[in-house]
């Protein structure tokens, strides 16, 4: 069940009620504006000037991303797949330089398409057709691999019909050459060419200043004295077109995160899933609670950790902490943990679930707001614990297309109907045909329904006339401690 920790009696008439995405990127935009008049302020320790100064990890963090996005490595493999998107007849492209200790040897420092494997390749300049661009200064071209010499493994590669190699100079101190293959023979043109030629002195130009604009930046980031350092990143950001509240924001946000969790880890509540029409509790839903600054709800906290790296770590953290409670649930009770297809899919939570007391007592309930890359990746991390007894839940099904295709993919052991389906459930004729579409659908493939977000009688009395015969809300019973435990947090 998507999580907000907002109590249903607070909300809008549906009309006017935020989208929840909306609601997080508003949050998020509150909490930065609030970081400025906080962190950035006098009263955070500023240098009296209105300057900011943040604290030292942070700045480190900033640093450290702004000069990655510097590294002259990623400017070369934005320069190979510029070349891939305006040549369509190209197949490969890479960028080889002369080595640093010895001139008469080409390293292959990037490389992408057909060239890929041949990255980081290392071999002499003497006999290839790279090493024939450079000795002549002039654009190589070979319209058959094949007929290359069997020697030069920078460019007869497997696949690879016609090459062309453009030398590139830039004083002081760098020679190196880009390689342009594709798979037909005699694929390029004499435009191709012209145009190649034509580029060579800018992507020499390019390569050459990132190595310097790189090694200059570092030094300037390297100075110690957080009164200022804002100032000269943001200058050099500036200068270069990147912006540096995207790099102090993420900074600031992985702090956070990582401060919940060495300190201040989400404590868990349950909501009881029970029979509709008796009101007897077969399972609980385990939800995150956070108690760190600021307040929001968890779905923000696990959104915001997704975007700095976290968000799996942050998952399996509250995953632990649930499973802990598995053998304190009421006799016949199963409990069900809400994970993302990712943190689902990682052998660290197979092996927590595993670690869990009767883990056969256990429902993975996938969220649907984030996209699977690899379903039969995903099938396989769970079908180990399937074949244990572990049940899968999808969540939030008839909000979306992910949901479904969730369904249809993975063959779940419980459907749950998304609060944006069931509540006006009983007054809703559109409700209660895509209602009875998903009851029928989940009668054919065995699956059972969970409605979630029952807020009244009459919701639950008309899914009850549906079919449905489990369901959670607040109607039901408010999440809270398990019966007979002490509230954690």
């Amino acid at each position: 069940m998507r999580d907000t920790g907002v109590d249903p009696g607070q909300l809008l008439a549906e009309d006017d009620r935020l989208d929840a995405r909306q609601a997080a990127r508003m949050a998020t935009q509150i909490d930065l504006v609030q970081q400025r008049r906080v962190v950035g302020g006098r009263r955070s320790g500023g240098n009296g000037n209105g300057r900011p100064r943040f604290p030292s990890e942070v700045m480190a963090r900033v640093r450290r991303d702004l000069l990655a996005d510097l590294d002259p490595d990623r400017v070369e493999e934005r320069v190979v797949q510029q070349v891939l998107s305006v040549f369509p007849m190209a197949g490969g492209a890479a960028v080889d330089e002369c080595g640093a200790d010895d001139a008469s040897w080409l390293v292959r420092s990037h490389a992408a398409g057909l060239l890929a494997a041949t990255n980081g390749r290392r071999q002499s300049r003497h006999g290839t057709i790279a090493g024939e661009a450079l000795r002549s200064g002039r654009l190589a071209r070979c319209d058959d691999a094949g007929l290359l010499v069997e020697t030069d493994r920078l460019a007869r590669v497997d696949g690879v019909g016609s090459v062309v190699c453009v030398p590139l100079y830039r004083t002081p101190g760098f020679a190196g050459v880009l390689t342009v293959v594709a798979p037909r023979l005699a694929a390029f043109g004499e435009s191709d060419l012209a145009r190649l030629g034509e580029l060579a002195e800018f992507v020499a130009a390019v390569l050459a200043g990132a190595r310097d604009v790189s090694s200059t930046a570092a030094s300037v980031l390297a100075r110690r004295d957080d009164s200022v350092s804002v100032s000269l990143a943001a200058f050099v950001a500036g200068t270069l077109g990147y912006e540096i509240d995207a790099h102090l924001r993420k900074a600031v946000v992985a702090e956070r995160i990582r401060s919940v969790l060495t300190d201040k880890p989400p404590h868990v509540q349950f909501q009881p899933i029970a029979h509709l029409r008796d009101g007897r509790v077969v399972g609980y839903e385990a939800l995150a609670r956070f108690s760190a600054q600021p307040r929001r709800s968890p779905d923000v906290w696990f959104g915001e950790a997704a975007t700095v790296g976290l968000g799996t770590e942050l998952e399996l953290l509250a995953a632990s902490n649930a499973l802990a409670h598995v053998d304190e649930l009421p006799a016949g009770a199963y409990l069900a943990v809400n994970v993302s297809p990712d943190t689902a899919a990682s052998a660290p939570f197979a092996a927590a679930c595993r670690e869990a007391a009767s883990y056969d007592r256990l429902v993975i309930e996938l969220t649907e707001h984030a996209p699977v890359a690899d379903y039969p990746r995903l099938t396989r991390a769970l079908s180990g614990l399937r074949a244990d007894g572990v049940r899968l839940a999808i969540d939030d099904a008839g909000a979306g297309f992910a949901s479904l295709r969730h369904v249809l993919r993975l063959r779940p052991d419980i459907i749950k109907l998304d609060i944006a389906l069931t509540r006006g459930i009983d007054t809703d004729p559109v409700r209660q045909a895509l209602a009875t579409a998903l009851i029928s659908f989940a009668g054919e493939v065995g699956a059972v329904i969970v409605a979630e977000g029952v807020e009244s009688r009459w919701e639950a009395d008309a899914l009850c006339d549906l079919g449905v015969e489990f369901g959670q809300g607040w109607h039901i019973a408010r999440p809270g401690p398990l019966p007979g435990l002490a509230v954690a947090g």
